[in-house]
């Protein structure tokens, strides 16, 4: 799904994080937080403009239409949310209301979309600096680590094994995707079963860290705490 533009900042924060633990010489169960859950695209790999133009080119193939897609401006809207959401976003902001059964035209686009991000990555995708060093320096203080992204779960370990990251969460349980619970971001849902899958019973004891509104909006509905990384413009008011 298209998600919201990377920066690498979002995960020098959470090494500033570690850092103060560390500092602090706090054994790891008396720290506030107990639990890390890190967004994929942007966050944690450089995926982001093979993202949105594969979606542009699925959605291309399966409806006919060619939807704005200079970036990162014309994502901004739809950064975030899976498939589902981004259908149902442009077929508001354009006006189609030719497309009946937006569900259907979502599957659809959702599977052609794939095809054409393995197409543009089949170069490779690159780990953000920082986003090993992060995860390990989670795990040595004792924090379980888990993914919750709004890309098929295809895409998530196509990202994590083409970066080199998939060797430092093994855990699959702990990989979710949007595609796997009811409603994708902002909707809470992904985030709430991560926390789940992790045990973890306070929400609040969980550090997100997203770069796209959307995600923030469903980290803050889960209960959790956040950490974002925003291009220019930052958060709205309502957050």
């Amino acid at each position: 799904a298209a998600t919201c533009c990377e920066q690498p900042q979002a995960v020098d924060g959470l090494q500033q994080l570690t850092l103060q633990q560390q500092q602090q010489q706090q054994p790891p169960q008396q720290g506030w937080f107990r639990y890390l859950v890190l967004d994929c695209d942007g966050v944690l790999v450089d995926s982001e403009p093979a993202s949105c133009e594969a979606l542009r080119r699925a959605i291309l193939q399966v409806t006919g239409v060619d939807i704005p897609h200079a970036f990162p401006a014309d994502f901004a809207a739809v950064f975030g949310m899976d498939v589902r959401s981004c259908m149902q976003h442009y077929k508001q902001a354009l006006g189609r209301v030719d497309w009946q059964d937006v569900p259907a035209i979502a599957a659809a686009v959702a599977t052609v979309k794939e095809v054409h991000y393995q197409q543009l990555t089949a170069g490779g995708i690159k780990a953000l600096p920082g986003a090993a060093a992060l995860i390990q320096s989670a795990q040595q203080l004792g924090l379980p680590v888990g993914i919750a992204s709004s890309g098929a779960p295809s895409k998530i370990q196509h990202n994590l094994s083409s970066s080199g990251l998939a060797a430092l969460l093994p855990d699959q349980r702990l990989i979710v995707s949007a595609a796997e619970v009811r409603c994708g971001k902002p909707a809470p849902d992904v985030y709430l079963e991560v926390l789940r899958r992790m045990g973890c019973q306070d929400a609040s004891r969980a550090l997100v860290v997203e770069d796209a509104v959307h995600g923030l909006v469903a980290a803050k509905a889960a209960g959790a705490s956040d950490v974002a990384s925003l291009e220019e413009g930052g958060l709205p008011i309502s957050l």
